[in-house]
This record gives C-alpha cells, sequence and structure tokens, in this order.
C-alpha cells in the first residue's frame, strides 16, 4: 500500500506541475511590458527544465534578452526578464531555419 501511495503522490506532483506550466503558458498570452519572468517562468513557458537552459547556455546566448538584475537584499540579486521579450525571442528562435550539418545533408 506504500508503493500506491507513492505513485499516487509523484503523479499528483506530476499533474501539479503539468498544470503550473500550462497557466503559465496561458498567462504569457497576458504578459504586457511589465511582466517580469524568473528562470523557473521562463522554463515553463519553453516547457523544459532551468537545468537544460543552463546547459545549453541560453540565458547568455546572442539575442537572447537581457536581465533586469533586482536586488532582493539576499545574497544574490535576482535576474528577472521582461515577458514579451522572451515570448518575442522564442518566436525569433523557433522561426529561424536551421542550417545543414553536413555537405551531405546541404546536397540533399
Amino acid at each position: 500500500m506504500n508503493d500506491t501511495h507513492d505513485i499516487n503522490a509523484a503523479l499528483s506532483g506530476r499533474i501539479a506541475q503539468d498544470i503550473l506550466a500550462e497557466l503559465k503558458r496561458l498567462n504569457a498570452n497576458n504578459a504586457n511590458d511589465h511582466t517580469l519572468w524568473n528562470r523557473e517562468d521562463i522554463a515553463g513557458y519553453l516547457r523544459t527544465s532551468v537545468k537544460t537552459l543552463q546547459n545549453n547556455g541560453i540565458f547568455n546566448s546572442p539575442g537572447f534578452p537581457r536581465a533586469q538584475i533586482i536586488p532582493t537584499g539576499e545574497t544574490r540579486p535576482a535576474k528577472l526578464w521582461r515577458a514579451k521579450e522572451v515570448i518575442q525571442w522564442a518566436h525569433r528562435v523557433r522561426d529561424t531555419p536551421k542550417p545543414a550539418a553536413n555537405k551531405r545533408e546541404r546536397a540533399a
């Protein structure tokens, strides 16, 4: 019975994460010039993890919007991005054609 409880708890957690991600995507449609997102918000919108974004250098890549540095009184200031700029960036990246990886692919 403990295994069933663990499975139900895991499923509930996953369902809650999926619902939260979908709400963030819907909220993106209502983003205005003052809406700020943190790394988790961006990952939710892009339907990936913060770790994946960091491992791929997305937050520091050319063309990615600059973060707003907000003092928090803690040891590190918060980095926040304007939601509209992130959404525009995502559309630009999505619509950019991918170059062929090698000569054979270019010839095909």
